[in-house]
């Protein structure tokens, strides 16, 4: 990605890595100061399946569902600009209490999520605790989903990742 501290697409100063992945970096919008997250394609590849997620995010609108704030170019690679959402990890959070009652609770507050999604003929073929996030709303767990990359309506065939199909 680049280095912290450096303007990207002229509006974002980015700043650390999220979630250990180099490619997913924390940013703050120059004008409002709005931390936001942005995400690139790391090899020429995954570009395409960058802009495929961008695509969806555009026509998707739930609050359980990081929202698309921007897309740009940086030289030939389009960064997505993500919402920042703030919580622990469906497995942190789990493991903070009774793990199967939290986990039940957890995937209880993805369902309606899952139900949207595939209302719209959208499969996310990648669901896994690395990709949701727990925030609290009136006292109850609510999952949200951080990750679309390997989401569409088109059948892929076999997809997702290794260790989890």
């Amino acid at each position: 990605m680049s280095v912290e501290g450096e303007l990207q697409g002229g509006r974002y100063r980015v700043g650390r890595t999220l979630g250990g992945q180099p490619h997913v970096r924390l940013g703050v919008h120059v004008d409002s100061g709005a931390e936001v997250v942005l995400k690139r394609a790391t090899f020429p590849e995954s570009q395409e399946q960058l802009l495929r997620e961008g695509r969806l995010l555009q026509r998707l609108s739930h609050p359980r569902l990081r929202g698309l704030v921007d897309i740009f170019l940086d030289g030939a690679s389009p960064v997505l600009v993500l919402e920042y959402r703030r919580g622990p990890d469906v497995l942190a959070w789990c493991r903070g209490g009774e793990l199967v009652p939290r986990a039940c609770e957890a995937i209880r507050s993805l369902l309606p999520l899952l139900s949207y999604l595939h209302g719209r003929g959208i499969v996310h073929r990648d669901l896994k605790a690395q990709h949701l996030l727990v925030e609290m709303g009136e006292g109850q767990p609510q999952l949200v989903l951080l990750d679309l990359g390997l989401a569409g309506e088109e059948p892929l065939g076999v997809a997702g990742t290794r260790g989890y199909m």
